[in-house]
């Protein structure tokens, strides 16, 4: 029951939400209509039981508020997890995790579809789905976008709303025992920074809710860390990647061995712990150094500079005596 309420809870944050960059106010509205298998009708999204082969028809109210007739595009994707520990539906996502068997695409009847509206009209929008023979335990989640498809390739298309409507589907109550694990360490450049991604996978079918990371870079062997960050209020979606990356506090990477280490935190009681390392070399270090900006002046090599100097010392000294020889 408490898990059944956070994945409520973490749906409330998308379920009928216009989404937009730089925009003033949505043109059009989505009001998605509750079909009979809907579990919990006072709810923005779609929460839906379906038995195995059992088909279903979601249907959206689509208004156009404009004095014009406009194009909406209506793209069903499943849902995946972002660098910023966000649940998403970008419709061009194409990197779904190993253990995704049975996604929303696999289930909707088509994964994009047009629809022309008069000018402040309403028209209803349908989306087939249609289960598998197999069984599952846990949920399918999914989501259906709408915007307007005129303006995908203007220079206004930053400022074109995107409704999007999540689709949570499952058959039975069956708990599901949360898990996580660690794939993969590695460096990656954002916005021209460099930072060190530790992936995080949620390998089970279940929405992971309030996830806290503490992540510690060190130098191997090193005690104390290099790096750290930390990071609350994320959550996973089912069968997904969290690429969660670690600052670099914009310093200049050194060649060599590193070690991360994890402590993980979700749901509230759930707690793992992860350990894992990754390579540098000097043409990695020189190539992610010279492409990354704001970087800080680099360290002094102290032990060099101890070196020279006492070479130096040792040359003048030699120069003092031989002079005072040969006087």
């Amino acid at each position: 029951m408490i898990l059944k309420c956070l994945t409520l809870l973490a749906l409330c944050f998308v379920a009928g939400m216009p989404n937009a960059a730089q925009a003033t106010s949505p043109t059009f509205n989505v009001t998605p209509i509750h079909p009979v298998s809907q579990t919990d009708t006072s709810l923005g999204y779609y929460d839906i039981r379906l038995a195995s082969g059992q088909s279903e028809v979601l249907e959206l109210e689509l208004m156009n508020g404009l004095d014009q007739e406009r194009t909406f595009v209506i793209y069903a994707n499943a849902a995946f997890t972002n660098m910023n520990g966000v649940i998403d539906y970008t419709p061009d996502h194409q990197e779904y995790d190993e253990t995704l068997v049975l996604s929303f695409n696999d289930v909707v009847e088509k994964d994009s579809q047009e629809i022309t509206i008069a000018a402040n009209a309403t028209e209803i929008v349908s989306v087939a789905i249609e289960m598998p023979s197999q069984s599952f335990d846990g949920i399918i989640l999914g989501g259906i976008t709408v915007e307007e498809a005129a303006m995908e390739e203007t220079e206004d298309a930053a400022n074109v709303f995107s409704y999007t409507i999540a689709v949570v589907i499952s058959q039975n109550d069956q708990v599901t025992v949360a898990d996580m694990a660690l794939k993969g360490v590695y460096l990656d450049q954002r916005n021209r920074r460099t930072v060190i991604v530790a992936d995080l996978q949620n390998p089970v079918p279940m929405i992971l809710n309030d996830i806290h990371v503490q992540a510690s870079v060190f130098k191997d062997g090193a005690a104390q860390p290099l790096f750290y960050t930390e990071k609350s209020e994320m959550r996973m979606a089912p069968h997904s990647i969290l690429p969660f990356g670690i600052g670099t506090d914009d310093q200049h990477l050194q060649a060599g061995t590193y070690r991360v280490e994890l402590a993980v935190t979700a749901n509230e009681e759930d707690e793992w712990h992860f350990e894992g390392s990754f390579e540098v070399s000097q043409e990695q270090a020189r190539q992610f150094n010279d492409s990354a900006v704001d970087l800080a002046d680099p360290p002094a090599n102290y032990m060099w500079i101890a070196i020279v100097a006492v070479i130096c010392c040792f040359v003048l000294s030699l120069a003092l005596i031989l002079t005072r020889r040969k006087k």
